[in-house]
């Protein structure tokens, strides 16, 4: 019995073999069923160091245990927080689709319509101007549309690289702006451009003057309901960088809506704003062409009512 039991028990806390009433053992059970006198005792140390080491395994189990919920916890969490992201990409993308397809319907319509009007002679000579003024407008819409889908796709993707170069950027903006005019003043919107002087400065002028199309085009589709002006200027920050400025006397952003207008497909849900032609991704190019020029593109509420884009290159 001695051998059996020393092949099968851990030595310390192996038990005795006694005869039957012998000994002081925490506990007696039978060791053979054909010798009845023979009983394997269990001495109270022994219990203990069983116990201790029942005790430390069961805490590394319980340990262990812990641990594995947590981290099926966090990952729950994570799905779940992506799944709701995807969900909710999922819906902006789709409403992108929706409102491209009209943005680009509008103008092709009124393409299509002017110039089976002007094909058919339905157009005197006293409308043609401004038939023809139409026609370039919607072309430059239609132009516009693209040119920002490509750019934001680019970006995804890589594939946009700016080429900054050194230049005088209020001289920059102030051309663009003059470029915008007509199209601002049709609008019904006073437009003021940068102020006379030079601000040189490093920047890449194409992405610049996406900034400013979009900035001006912003302006006039959701500032329509208050004082129709809008001022674009060029400053320098305390620390020397460049700031494009445009300013408008509409109603503003919401502040819980400030901190999103400028991810891609947001539109700010306003009722007087919710007919409003666009995309949701203007905003957003102008932020990605900011941070492409290691800038930053922000909103605020403007002094006396309206809104301030800010735009640090």
């Amino acid at each position: 019995l001695p051998a059996v039991v020393a092949r099968h028990a851990d030595p310390s806390v192996a038990p005795a073999i006694v005869s039957a009433g012998d000994a002081d053992c925490a506990i007696r059970e039978p060791a053979s069923a054909t010798l009845p006198d023979v009983e394997l005792c269990f001495a109270p140390a022994m219990l203990e160091v069983a116990a201790l080491g029942r005790g430390g395994e069961l805490r590394f189990q319980l340990a262990a245990l812990t641990l594995l919920v947590l981290i099926a916890l966090l990952a729950a969490g994570a799905i779940v927080r992506y799944a709701r992201r995807a969900e909710a990409l999922s819906r902006q993308k789709s409403a992108f689709v929706s409102a491209v397809s009209h943005e680009l319907r509008t103008p092709l319509t009124t393409l299509r319509m002017h110039a089976e009007m002007l094909e058919e002679g339905m157009v005197d000579d006293a409308r043609r101007p401004k038939v023809h003024r139409e026609l370039v407008r919607e072309s430059v819409r239609l132009a516009r549309l693209v040119d920002n889908v490509l750019s934001l796709s680019k970006l995804e993707e890589g594939r946009r690289r700016i080429a900054p170069a050194e230049g005088d950027l209020r001289a920059h903006v102030r051309e663009v702006v003059e470029g915008q005019r007509r199209f601002v003043e049709e609008r019904g919107f006073a437009l003021e451009a940068p102020a006379e002087g030079s601000l040189t400065t490093v920047f890449d002028g194409q992405a610049v003057e996406q900034i400013v199309v979009n900035l001006l085009d912003n302006a006039v589709k959701y500032a329509a309901t208050g004082e129709r002006a809008i001022e674009v200027a060029v400053e320098a920050d305390p620390d020397g960088r460049a700031v494009l400025v445009v300013r408008d006397r509409g109603p503003g952003i919401p502040e819980r809506e400030r901190h999103k207008v400028f991810e891609r497909f947001h539109r700010v849900e306003r009722e007087d704003t919710a007919h409003a032609p666009g995309t949701g991704i203007g905003l957003s190019l102008v932020a990605e062409l900011a941070e492409a020029h290691g800038g930053s593109a922000a909103v605020q509420p403007r002094e006396g009512g309206g809104l301030e884009v800010r735009v640090r290159l």
